[in-house]
């Protein structure tokens, strides 16, 4: 059974104002459906970064204020495939950013 997995998520610990998470979200088998978020602890909100309904064909969008900044591109991990997205916000960061990352494959696995 596979489950979707978030794997070389850069950088693993405090980012400077603009600098970007980079990371890739993978599976064996179709992710039917993701949302990525930031939530700002010290802010105590979250923002939607990025929401999809097929994560390998890349159907789906960024938000304001990450669409000018942000990218998603096809990325394959031996027999997985997904998506390798960098998440940068404009202007900067406005607190310390948390990545929150929700995925659910065709099996119903989710991470």
């Amino acid at each position: 059974m596979a489950v979707p997995y978030v794997t070389d998520v850069t950088p693993p610990s405090t980012l400077e104002l603009n600098e970007p998470f980079l990371f890739t979200l993978f599976d064996s088998v179709d992710i039917t459906r993701a949302v990525i978020t930031i939530f700002y602890p010290g802010l105590r909100f979250e923002e939607v970064v990025w929401a999809g309904t097929n994560v390998g064909g890349l159907a789906g969008s960024f938000t304001q204020p990450y669409s000018s900044l942000s990218s998603a591109i096809l990325a394959t991990d031996g027999g997985d495939y997904g998506a390798l997205f960098t998440v940068l916000r404009s202007p900067v960061w406005p607190d310390a950013p948390t990545l929150r990352v929700y995925a659910v494959d065709v099996d119903g696995d989710e991470v």
